[in-house]
């Protein structure tokens, strides 16, 4: 395949979406979508023609979520690409590809996993973070000997473990295709693949290239020979330095993990947390914590979400409690006795020993100065044991270099000195520095002030609660402006309290938050007037206390002051981060083209005002969007001259919500699985500006059960893939999909108070992304439609109007009646 050609093909078709660089597709499941996409990527500037040889070696990153992600790095030269490759169930491997000469007396330690290339074991798999792989591009003959003058190109990799070249493959490239670049970060065009998490501390490093001449002389490549790449915002190029001989640099994920400070109140047992380091108010509303006069509060991140939360030390028992979402004193997600790696009188300590992105616990003993770690989050003898420091001494722990792993540091309160080391051993301290503002009695504390993947100290002084932090570890560090916080008495906490990944994953959004449940709802508002009902129990527990979709539409009155109503009580909902709102926009002129339920804006100017408030109102604050309920699939009712106005509202809405509420999660509307085909609604939701958003909804309001409706989904996935090179997500109405069809089938155009369906699944994320060979769901199935709400006067509610609750049609959704 000209691999040049379709890069630039594709480039031409979709300008605004990264760049498909490679038909590799992730073995051994051949059904996996077949694009690459290449988001950063290092293409170099000179003659191509001149090149005789090059190599490239890599050092293999850590993917954080490497338990569902997947991902690759690698090089083209003249049609013939080579590099690592990361599998969920495999790890990093060695891969080649696009040999179209065949196979045939390539390496014999790879298999075979594409028409034109394979990936290779032994030596070359189970590659472990930090290690360094070499690949070497040479023109050849047929022998496959180097040789300037040759004919083929070959490729080599040298695992750096004393083997020396191993070769690869060979092939003979299309004349006049010449190509020399690297891709620092591939992933993969499939909606049932996750992109990786790259932490800083242990990124993709591109350690030193070389390049061959005519002469067949070697020498480092370095200097301004590149143009550079970055075509999606979840990646970044880091520590590039060209100017080093060779130049290197560094690839990872944008999302940073930025410390900010909190104060616990012990007296109160609250907590107050803020998202910056400055003066000012909580951002976050204060929240219990259970006696932390006897308990010693702990803040970690348990679970990788990239969101610190806390847990407790309970010295009373040696025990335990953390919890994921930062929400205080509900149930723990871990909860253990810790006396194999804990005594009394030990110090608990918190941090990532082993560098997964994982936050546990460990113990210094200040009698000995000895310091215990584990990773994980249970009972048993530590992984790590050693001394560090003087009897006296407080332990902090950060990390100090950038790695991705925690070590240990230690402060010394009668000279204000602190004494850092980066490795988890006994050893002498790479750092020893005095703090220039500290007092025997300050609190040190420790945080990645600035984003950096580096830990700095600072102190706290409880009276006058002030943090004095530092930009550096070193004796001359500039100090961040001083600035108090909290009140006097207070203790310091420092972590990052904020989901601030620019995609974050569905984990991240569903450990971290949760849906918010409108005690407001029809149906609430039905048991506030009917508590004595005999039908109140069943309808409180199976619809009034599940999350569902709220409306905005006409009837809404003013929508930006509703719906910023509405956001707030989310906000400060269940605990100090809140929960995600569903909300459901709901007013195109002419919503439902003669389905009597109401005309939606009176004119296209009407609604772009409406709907920009509606985005305004959102604004920051995570939320989940469905826009416009069967828009799209009902564009054929409406006259030819009104469909391109509609797709343009929608577009514009798509804009408006991007723009000003960044942090929502956004699907159009995509009908019923048997509305509209699926290659006809891909182009109506391309139209409509799906590229916007983060996907697509379908089912909403309808009753086709959630295996028929995913495959819909993922048919319109293959289309908006195919055609315009999207990465759409999908969501899945199961308000009313819980039906056995095999008993009770659905009957096409079924939708006003269908009789004899039921509750579906409530609404729920799906926080572990299905195996490479499982068809992967929706990013959630959600309530779109309040249950027990008519859709007017019809069906097995005829004398009920639209929007009114019916505890007759909720109990009849409850029983599949």
């Amino acid at each position: 395949m000209n691999r040049l050609m379709l890069f630039v093909a594709v480039l031409a078709m979709v300008v605004s979406v990264a760049q498909p660089a490679s038909a590799v597709p992730p073995p051994p499941s051949p059904d996996i979508g077949t694009n690459g996409w290449y988001h950063l990527q290092s293409e170099y500037k000179g003659r191509i023609d001149d090149v005789k040889g090059w190599s490239v070696t890599w050092q293999v990153p850590q993917f954080n979520n490497g338990t569902e992600a997947w991902g690759a790095v690698g090089q083209w030269f003249n049609n013939l690409e080579t590099g690592i490759y990361y599998t969920s169930h495999e790890g990093w491997w060695v891969y080649y590809y696009a040999d179209d000469d065949g196979l045939t007396g390539n390496n014999s330690g790879c298999t075979q996993s594409w028409t034109v290339g394979g990936h290779c074991h032994g030596a070359m798999e189970n590659l472990a973070a930090g290690k360094q792989v070499t690949f070497t591009f040479q023109w050849c003959d047929t022998n496959h000997v180097a040789n300037v003058n040759g004919t083929k190109v070959c490729a080599w990799v040298n695992m750096n473990d004393g083997v020396g070249d191993r070769f690869l493959a060979g092939d003979t490239p299309p004349a006049g295709n010449r190509e020399m670049y690297t891709h620092d970060v591939e992933t993969f065009g499939d909606s049932r693949i996750v992109e990786p998490v790259i932490p800083c501390g242990k990124p993709v490093v591109m350690a030193g290239q070389r390049i061959k001449n005519a002469a067949g002389q070697w020498s480092n490549l370095t200097g301004d020979a590149w143009n550079f790449h970055d075509t999606n915002p979840s990646y970044e190029y880091t520590n590039v330095n060209t100017a080093a001989n060779p130049a290197r640099w560094e690839s990872c994920s944008s999302a940073k993990k930025v410390d900010t400070i909190g104060a616990l109140r012990t007296g109160e047992a609250l907590v107050y947390l803020r998202n910056s380091i400055t003066a000012g108010g909580n951002d976050i509303p204060g929240f219990t914590v259970t006696n932390p006069t006897t308990n010693t509060i702990l803040v970690g991140d348990w679970d990788g979400d990239g969101v610190d939360s806390l847990g407790l030390y309970r010295p009373s028992d040696i025990s335990l409690h953390l919890r994921n979402p930062l929400d205080g004193t509900k149930s723990r997600d871990f909860a253990y006795f810790a006396d194999q790696f804990m005594a009394a009188g030990d110090v608990p300590v918190v941090g990532d020993w082993n560098g997964d992105g994982k936050d546990t616990v460990g113990s210094y003993r200040p009698s000995t100065s000895t310091f215990r770690f584990r990773n994980s989050a249970s009972n048993g003898a530590p992984d790590i044991t050693y001394v560090l420091g003087a009897v006296g001494d407080t332990p902090v722990i950060g990390d100090w270099n950038g790695d991705g792993i925690d070590s240990a540091g230690l402060f010394r309160a009668s000279t204000g000195t602190f004494y850092l080391r980066n490795d988890l051993t006994a050893g002498t301290f790479q750092s020893t520095f005095k703090h220039p503002q500290i007092n025997a009695n300050d609190i040190p504390v420790v945080g990645d002030w600035n984003g950096d993947g580096k830990d700095t100290v600072g102190s706290f002084r409880s009276t006058g609660h002030t943090f004095r932090l530092l930009q550096d570890n070193i004796v001359s560090a500039a100090m961040y402006p001083a600035f108090a916080y909290g009140a006097d008495g207070d203790r310091p906490l420092v972590g990052d309290w904020k989901l601030d990944a620019a995609t974050p994953t569905t984990g991240q959004f569903a450990n971290t938050y949760g849906y918010y449940v409108n005690w407001d709802s029809a149906a609430q508002r039905w048991l506030n007037a009917n508590p004595t009902d005999s039908r109140a129990s069943t309808i409180r527990f199976n619809v009034a206390q599940q999350s569902a979709g709220k409306w905005f539409g006409a009837s809404s009155g003013d929508v930006g002051a509703a719906v910023k109503s509405y956001v707030d009580l989310a906000a400060v909902s269940a605990g100090p981060t809140g929960r995600v709102p569903i909300l459901v926009a709901d007013n195109l002129p002419g919503r439902e083209c003669g389905r009597g339920t109401g005309a939606g804006a009176a004119t296209p100017e009407a609604y772009a005002t409406w709907i920009a408030a509606f985005a305004a109102a959102i604004g920051n604050r995570p939320s989940v969007v469905v826009l416009e309920p069967n828009a799209l699939a009902a564009l054929d009712c409406l006259p030819e001259a009104d469909r391109q106005t509609r797709l343009e509202l929608l577009a514009y809405a798509t804009q408006q919500l991007k723009a000003a509420a960044p942090r929502a999660w956004v699907y159009l509307d995509a009908g019923n699985p048997n509305a509209i085909a699926p290659a006809v609604m891909a182009e109506r939701l391309y139209s409509a500006g799906v590229a916007n958003v983060r996907g697509y909804a379908v089912n909403a309001g309808s009753v086709y059960p959630t295996n028929q409706s995913t495959t819909y989904a993922q048919s319109i996935y293959t289309a908006l893939n195919d055609g315009h090179g999207l990465l759409s997500r999908f969501i899945v109405d199961t308000s009313r999909n819980g039906a056995d069809v095999a008993v009770n089938p659905v009957v096409d155009g079924e939708w006003c108070n269908p009789s004899k369906r039921k509750l579906g699944a409530v609404s729920d994320l799906d926080p572990a992304p299905k195996a490479y060979n499982t068809p992967r769901g929706p990013d959630m199935v959600l309530w779109v439609k309040e249950p027990g709400v008519s859709d007017g006067p019809c069906g097995s509610a005829p004398t009920v109007a639209e929007g009114a609750f019916s505890p007759d049609l909720a109990v009849a959704l409850i029983n599949g009646t």
